[in-house]
């Protein structure tokens, strides 16, 4: 307890030392240690080595001795910690004293202190005082262990620690201003990664600028004739609003309208131009997957506990649209053929006549499905896993055929050929198994695709992780980007893509195919 007390003594004892240590290297700073009452709120040490609450200082062994001398003897096994005339000297090194001694735990004493008193201080500019290497300091900057200032390890332009390396106002020297748009990289003014330096010393992003889409000095306007023109990765691109002002749902187009659900109507909007056709109104939740025949439009609607398969005539079906079968999970894809509707849920494949009655069929259960599409003899489907199943129309009278492993979420068939987008690209296989025909048609690295379309000559695809709109030819080919947008539905036509785009509120656009 004696060695305790007068180590707690020395180390508040020494803060004077501590001041001499730092604020000269040469000069020799000495004190002799008095013993006078050290006071931080607890008892005080007398010179008799009594408490100062008149209490005495428990001896360290059994001799029963109510007092005990500062140095204490071998026999009492404690250590000699005589402190009275010991001379901190700030000049004098632990290596060139001896391994026990008055001055080497003086000294020792100090240091700890020292970083004791810093303990909360950090490295805030070059030059100033801070704590023990390992302390948090400010960018740039760490601790001199040896003089306890701050120094920059990088370089020091007037009173800035600076990293000439990536700094673009000090690139490769003090001053070294880049330009705007410029960046520093390895001491270099340059322009960042996949941009181009043009006319004026300007970095420009030839990917999506409109007036210099692909190469410098490639103005759109001037390409299209369209002043609202965009670049889509490095191609000029007109599109146009067919509806906006709020949130859109499902999507379809016919050779006379775009048809469209917003969060409680089903509308109708003429190509000939004129105001939109309410077909259904009140819906206690958004139509999604809309499908049209030459005669009707279909779609599903899910509340919160069920909801139904519905039809409208064209024609208008004066806001009361039919309902055609109930459901009891929301509609995540949809498609007909001449005479059947058929749907995948979140679980469940399911079919019913376009003319409605009684329950729906199951056509498998516990898929979980994403996307559709079907032939004369079967109904395809993505999901679980993102593979490639099927079965017969009537459906899966045992577990459905797997058809193709990792092959991504979107799909369309031609009758012969089934397409996929997903994994790697846009990939095919020739039906009816797959085996052995599989190709690729569009390498994009694309690997959360959604929605797949296509035409006699085309394929196109919504790509959710880079917010564009790809096409490519169904013989292969380079791939054209055709818009970004944050996509949630596609539609073709003869001439136009279509797609529901979330950006800025919601709208439907279109671009020349």
């Amino acid at each position: 307890m004696v060695r305790t007390a007068a180590r707690a003594w020395v180390a508040c004892a020494t803060v004077l030392a501590i001041c001499c240590a730092l604020a000269s290297s040469t000069t020799s700073c000495s004190r002799t240690l008095l013993l006078t009452d050290v006071n931080d709120g607890g008892p005080g040490i007398d010179s008799s080595g009594d408490v100062d609450d008149g209490s005495p200082l428990e001896p360290s062994g059994d001799s029963g001795d109510s007092t005990l001398p500062l140095e204490a003897s071998e026999d009492s096994g404690a250590q000699d910690v005589t402190m009275l005339d010991a001379e901190v000297d700030s000049t004098t090194t632990l290596d060139a004293l001896p391994e026990t001694s008055p001055e080497r735990d003086a000294q020792n004493d100090v240091q700890d202190a020292a970083a004791d008193v810093a303990a909360e201080a950090g490295c805030g500019a070059v030059g100033e005082s801070c704590c023990q290497p390992g302390s948090t300091c400010a960018s740039g900057l760490d601790c001199d262990g040896t003089t306890l200032l701050c120094i920059c390890l990088y370089e020091t332009c007037g009173d800035q620690c600076v990293d000439e390396y990536s700094d673009k106002n000090n690139c490769g020297a003090c001053g070294n201003a880049c330009t705007f748009s410029e960046v520093c990289g390895a001491g270099q003014c340059g322009c960042p990664y996949n941009w181009t330096l043009c006319s004026g010393g300007a970095c420009i992003d030839t990917r999506t600028d409109p007036a210099n889409c692909g190469a410098c000095g490639v103005s759109c306007q001037s390409v299209t004739g369209d002043p609202s023109a965009q670049c889509v990765l490095g191609g000029c691109r007109t599109m146009s609003v067919v509806a906006s002002g709020t949130r859109y749902y499902g999507l379809t187009v016919d050779d006379t309208a775009v048809y469209y659900s917003t969060a409680t109507t089903v509308e109708a909007l003429p190509k000939a131009g004129g105001p939109a056709i309410v077909l259904a109104s009140g819906l206690s939740a958004p139509a999604t997957w809309l499908v049209v025949d030459s005669t009707s439009l279909y779609w599903g609607s899910f509340g919160s506990l069920s909801g139904s398969v519905y039809s409208c005539a064209l024609t208008g079906c004066a806001g009361a649209p039919t309902a055609l079968t109930t459901i009891t999970s929301p509609v995540v894809d949809m498609v007909l053929d001449s005479t059947t509707l058929y749907w995948a849920t979140r679980y469940d494949l399911q079919s019913c006549p376009k003319t409605g009655g009684g329950a729906p069929t199951s056509l498998a259960t516990n898929v979980y499905p994403s996307y559709l599409v079907v032939d004369a003899q079967n109904v395809y489907w993505s999901g679980n896993g993102n593979a490639i199943s099927m079965c017969p129309l009537s459906g899966c009278t045992s577990t459905p055929a797997l058809l193709v492993t990792n092959a991504g979420l979107g799909l369309f068939l031609d009758g012969t050929s089934l397409y996929w987008a997903g994994g790697p690209g846009v990939l095919g296989c020739v039906l009816p198994d797959c085996v052995g025909t599989q190709v690729t048609i569009a390498t994009t690295g694309m690997y959360s695709a959604g929605e797949l379309l296509g035409d006699a000559t085309n394929l196109y695809w919504s790509m959710p992780n880079t917010d564009y709109l790809g096409r490519a030819p169904r013989s292969g080919g380079n791939v054209t980007a055709m818009a970004y947008a944050d996509t949630t539905a596609m539609a073709l036509d003869a001439a136009y893509l279509y797609w529901v785009d979330s950006i800025g509120g919601g709208a439907i656009f279109r671009t020349p195919k």
